[in-house]
């Protein structure tokens, strides 16, 4: 009987070979890791930051608008803005003799005239205008006056510039330099007609020329000013006074 190598080993590598292919079927698959990106984590980091400055934006108009409705409301209720924004002013102690230095801050201008906005203070110009109200509450006039028309200088088309204007007569009426008074609120009224200072004013100069002497020109004044501004609050007093005018002038 012969011997057959074939058909003894057949079996047994039909049988490994069904073992390999098994096991080749069951190996698990190899996963390759992805990296992350690290652009990624930047780009939510720098969302993120933009999210919390929106939100304290947010909080910040929220307080700017309730400031502004306050403000509104004194305005109304007969409250002078900028006396509150003397109120809030640092205490200083100047002495009546102490000099003022003025340079001119428009010299800063020189080049840069067309890039000055309304609301432009980035020339500083606002420190001579807080300046002025510091030195107008101490009594010290003329510097006052110094410095208003410094702020006027370096920026005449300010939305504070009527208001600097008007403080100027103010500080004239106050040191009863009438004439003077008169002169600066006639530049008011020319420069700046719209200004809400322009009752103040009117009313101011009637009592300069009162006191100047010029009663007839007092009465016109006050007369054009209740005619014009019936409900101001200072119509009142304009009132009283052109009835006070007018008996004086009767005798």
């Amino acid at each position: 009987m012969g011997f057959n190598l074939r058909s003894k080993w057949q079996p047994i590598l039909a049988t490994s070979c069904l073992f390999l292919v098994m096991g080749c079927a069951t190996t698990a698959p190899v996963v390759t890791e992805v990296k992350k990106d690290p652009q990624d984590d930047k780009l939510m980091l720098m969302q993120q930051r933009m999210e919390e400055k929106e939100a304290e934006l947010e909080k910040l108009n929220a307080k700017m608008e309730a400031l502004q409705a306050k403000q509104e409301m004194e305005v109304r209720n007969g409250g002078d803005p900028d006396v509150m924004a003397i109120n809030r002013l640092p205490r200083v102690k100047l002495s009546p003799v102490q000099p003022v230095e003025v340079k001119d801050p428009a010299e800063d201008l020189i080049g840069h005239e067309e890039e000055v906005s309304l609301a432009d203070s980035r020339h500083e110009s606002m420190h001579w205008y807080f300046r002025g109200l510091t030195l107008l509450e101490h009594a010290q006039y003329e510097e006052a006056v110094e410095a208003f028309s410094a702020f006027l200088k370096a920026s005449p088309r300010h939305v504070y510039s009527d208001r600097a204007q008007y403080w100027i007569g103010e500080c004239r009426y106050r040191a009863k330099d009438y004439a003077m008074a008169l002169i600066a609120f006639n530049r008011l009224e020319g420069e700046f007609p719209d200004s809400f200072r322009r009752v103040e004013a009117g009313y101011k100069k009637g009592i300069s020329l009162e006191k100047m002497g010029r009663n007839d020109e007092a009465v016109v004044q006050l007369k054009e000013l209740v005619r014009r501004f019936p409900r101001h609050p200072l119509t009142s007093e304009a009132s009283a006074k052109l009835a006070g005018l007018e008996v004086k002038l009767a005798k």
